[in-house]
């Protein structure tokens, strides 16, 4: 599970840790233990503060604490933990003894991490997928229109002649029914672009 326990003697300053806990944080034992300064310098910079607060809020409270944060082993190696902590206290209700685990959690964290990122990948292809659906639409319709409104213009002139020629023709011309069924097919014909332009 790569836990490691660890103790710390408020009153004489002095903290050991478990071999385990050693070894995660590539770091040797030595006699008489770490004091707390020591331990705070092989946490990352940034996570100090956080630590500091957890811990200052378990020496007032009482209350375990458990908070999430790098450190950085002798070669520079950034590492993951998350640590929890509990407070012991004397006779007279002064802390004398903080104790509690050092959980490795970098292989959990690079896990998450990589979800996430394949996360945001598969919303980042979905968002471009939809972008050229809605690109493909929009180039449908802008042929659409295009294609309707040079139907129309046809129609209207084919429309326009046919009415141009039965003013020409006397009322009795057999070719006067024949205007008419183009005039017919044509006025027909017009739905289609009004279909094409709803459509776009």
């Amino acid at each position: 599970a790569m836990i490691g326990s660890w103790e710390w003697d408020i009153e004489r300053d002095r903290i050991w840790w478990s071999p385990q806990l050693y070894r995660q944080f590539g770091r040797e034992a030595i006699p008489g233990g770490y004091n707390y300064l020591q331990y705070l310098d092989f946490i990352h910079p940034d996570d100090r503060q956080p630590m500091q607060n957890a811990v200052a809020t378990t020496m007032e409270t009482g209350v375990p604490y458990e908070v999430e944060h790098r450190i950085i082993q002798p070669d520079g190696t950034v590492r993951y933990f998350l640590g929890r902590g509990a407070l012991e206290k004397g006779p007279d209700g002064r802390p004398v003894r903080l104790f509690g685990t050092g959980q490795d959690i970098t292989a959990r964290r690079a896990i998450e991490e990589a979800r996430r990122d394949l996360e945001r990948r598969l919303e980042r292809i979905r968002l471009e997928q939809k972008l050229q659906e809605a690109q493909k639409m929009e180039s449908l319709a802008i042929l659409a229109g295009g294609v309707a409104h040079d139907f129309n213009n046809i129609l209207v002139s084919v429309v326009g002649n046919a009415d141009l020629a039965l003013l020409d023709l006397p009322p009795d011309s057999p070719v006067r029914e024949n205007l008419r069924d183009i005039q017919k097919g044509a006025e027909r014909a017009a739905e289609l672009p009004r279909q094409m332009l709803a459509y776009a």
